[in-house]
């Protein structure tokens, strides 16, 4: 699948970025388990000004820059136990229920790509105190500069969980992709500041649509969201004066800070047949 995407997390600024991502689940040896992988790859962050009824995400995705196409990448594995008696006919096709448990990582993003330039309040201002008291590296500085940490491993993950998977039969003169609905439990580094501690609630839907296009097959959309299962809190923000644009990361008067996420995150979007896509793109090797 090749699609576009908006992602978050809480009380931050909302990002639209090009993915690919591949899904794949093959039963094993015995029929009622199932070995499923996912490999998505996102791209840096686009801004997109095209009007929604002119958007077209193969033209949008064939002008990206080679040197943009991948900011980060993420991979998941696992089982998925679905019981005989847990899988039953619908009107669609077939519907089951699985457990399944899962493993994977998420590469860091690359912190010089990242770093958010703002001015230091003045001494003056009623922010300087708490500000230099929670971010002390800015003392004598005019300028700070936030980035992620430089990490030297993936963020890990693991949960676990239920999926219901709905396969849907032959029809329209086509075959349909499965839509799943998953809910887990379990911990993910990139969610809390890095480390594996307490517990990440996450909901995942995928649905491909039967609507076929001119040039591609299906349309899919998709939802996630991360929720950290803990007692939230509220905190007085900073409103900070962005940074100039001549102002960089690397100056002297620009304190760096790492800041490692330890928010909710949501994503939602709209993909393609990654194959139809391609074949939009260049028509002549598909002919």
């Amino acid at each position: 699948m090749i699609g576009f995407e908006q992602a978050e997390a809480s009380a931050t600024q909302a990002e639209q970025k090009f993915f690919f991502d591949f899904f794949i689940d093959r039963e094993l040896k015995w029929k009622s388990v199932s070995l499923w992988g996912n490999v998505r790859v996102s791209s840096y962050p686009q801004q997109i000004s095209t009007p929604l009824a002119q958007f077209d995400i193969a033209s949008a995705v064939g002008q990206l820059p080679v040197n943009k196409l991948a900011e980060t990448a993420s991979f998941l594995t696992g089982f998925d136990i679905h019981l005989k008696r847990l899988t039953f006919p619908v009107r669609a096709g077939t519907r089951r229920l699985g457990f399944i448990g899962s493993f994977g990582a998420t590469g860091p993003f690359t912190p010089e790509g990242r770093v958010a330039l703002f001015a230091v309040p003045n001494s003056s201002s009623q922010q300087y105190s708490p500000f230099t008291a929670q971010f002390p590296q800015a003392k004598g500085s005019t300028y700070v500069g936030f980035v992620p940490p430089d990490r030297n491993q993936f963020y890990r993950q693991w949960s676990t969980g239920v999926r219901v998977t709905t396969m849907y039969r032959e029809h329209l003169g086509f075959t349909s992709p499965s839509a799943t609905y998953t809910a887990t439990i379990g911990q993910d580094e990139a969610v809390t500041a890095g480390r594996l501690h307490g517990a990440v609630l996450k909901f995942d839907v995928f649905y491909p649509m039967p609507v076929k296009f001119t040039a591609y097959r299906f349309l899919y959309l998709f939802g996630t969201a991360a929720l950290q299962v803990k007692r939230a809190h509220n905190e007085t923000p900073f409103v900070l004066q962005p940074a100039p644009s001549d102002v960089h990361g690397y100056d002297s008067s620009v304190a760096i800070i790492s800041s490692p996420s330890n928010r909710d995150t949501y994503r939602i979007g709209v993909g393609l047949d990654a194959v139809g896509v391609i074949c939009t793109i260049w028509a002549s090797k598909c002919s």
